[in-house]
């Protein structure tokens, strides 16, 4: 849909009956609470249960990061779930909030010079960068050029939900004692770390959307 979220749920009702919502808990910033909050309200007011998942670390709605550390390190040493599901048909539904003519061509012509797109390719970026890439990683983190090698180009996937930051440790930290880099994998660990970290940040003290967290500015 290329609409407000609640534009989309009237749509759909208009042809099926919702009873429940499945989604990740999202961090945002204050447009995407407020869209949430009337998400919330629609539910209710249509007796839809909407179920939020926890995602990466992140605890939504807790007031201080007192020992959000070892809750992090918990969360990622958790068994990661393994889908089993049959696939289906999907039901038919005209939509009469279709992508614009003028973006879809961004769907059609995907540029060869971007990343391939999927989980496929997410979980292929993550095996190369423990096999090979990751080798000079600590060493061209800050240099523009080399980085695009040997940075683990995980990123994209992370931020789209084709690997979650929990997949990505689990299998830097099982490759870690084996590998001949050690020292690089175990900062790109770190750096999975405060991704989380600066997003659970944002989540206690949100008011630097708007407010200098330096109060001298």
């Amino acid at each position: 849909f290329y609409a407000e979220a609640i534009e989309a749920f009237e749509e759909i009702a208009e042809q099926y009956s919702i009873q429940h919502i499945y989604s990740y808990q999202e961090s945002g910033i204050q447009i995407t609470y407020d869209r949430d909050k009337k998400v919330k309200a629609y539910c209710k007011s249509h007796q839809i249960e909407w179920i939020e998942f926890q995602r990466d670390g992140v605890i939504r709605g807790i007031k201080n990061r007192e020992d959000w550390d070892k809750k992090w390190f918990l969360q990622m040493h958790s068994p990661i779930i393994e889908n089993t599901y049959s696939s289906n048909t999907l039901p038919a539904f005209e939509s009469g909030y279709s992508i614009p003519l003028q973006f879809q061509h961004l769907l059609q012509e995907y540029s060869k010079a971007f990343q391939p797109a999927g989980e496929e390719s997410a979980h292929r970026y993550l095996q190369t960068f423990i096999t090979e890439r990751g080798r000079f990683y600590s060493k061209h983190i800050s240099k523009p050029k080399e980085s695009r090698k040997s940075c683990t180009r995980l990123s994209p996937y992370i931020s789209w939900g084709n690997l979650s930051v929990k997949q990505a440790y689990q299998a830097l930290n099982s490759a870690k004692n084996d590998s001949s880099f050690k020292g690089p994998i175990s900062n790109a660990i770190t750096r999975l770390k405060w991704h989380c970290h600066f997003i659970q940040k944002f989540e206690v003290e949100g008011s630097y959307e708007f407010e200098c967290i330096n109060k001298g500015y």
